[in-house]
């Protein structure tokens, strides 16, 4: 379309979008500008990166008992750092109530660019029932977060 602005990054107030001659438009309810969206932009329209986020329930409940956390690892498609710039951070929070209040079990490199075989792991998390886990980075590059594994151990069993 014509005298559409195009901008490399997609407004946060977007309340709509069409997919319309080979493109996807997103429009800004707030000022009425059209944007294109395309998932090979990596900054949102303030030129911040895109905070990528998964949130992954724990397997682990077994009568709401607690459990002990050993190992924690996200399965992610690392090596798609663009050359040259640094290599992403990603970072893991869990909370013990649902999800309500997040503690942070650290960050780790998500790899350098052709770093294909890089696996991201923490340890020692702790014990904990109803156990949630985020995945978060804030990197500008594109991220693939795809699933999560953990190892855990049953506490022992109150009886009455």
């Amino acid at each position: 379309p014509r005298n559409v602005p195009r901008a490399d990054r997609v407004s946060r107030s977007a309340a709509h979008g069409a997919g319309c001659f080979g493109e996807w438009l997103t429009f800004d309810r707030t000022s009425g500008k059209v944007w294109q969206q395309s998932t090979a932009y990596s900054t949102d329209i303030d030129g911040a990166g895109f905070r990528r986020f998964r949130q992954f329930p724990s397997a682990a409940y077994l009568d709401n008992r607690t459990m002990f956390f050993d190992r924690a690892e996200v399965v992610i498609e690392p090596g798609l750092v663009p050359i040259g710039q640094t290599e992403p951070l990603l970072e893991l929070l869990y909370a013990n109530d649902g999800g309500k209040n997040f503690t942070n079990a650290g960050s780790v490199s998500a790899g350098a660019t052709g770093d294909f075989l890089t696996r991201l792991h923490w340890a020692q998390l702790g014990s904990g029932r109803q156990r949630i886990w985020q995945a978060v980075s804030s990197a500008a590059v594109p991220f693939r977060l795809i699933d999560m594994v953990e190892d855990v151990r049953p506490g022992l069993e109150l009886r009455r």
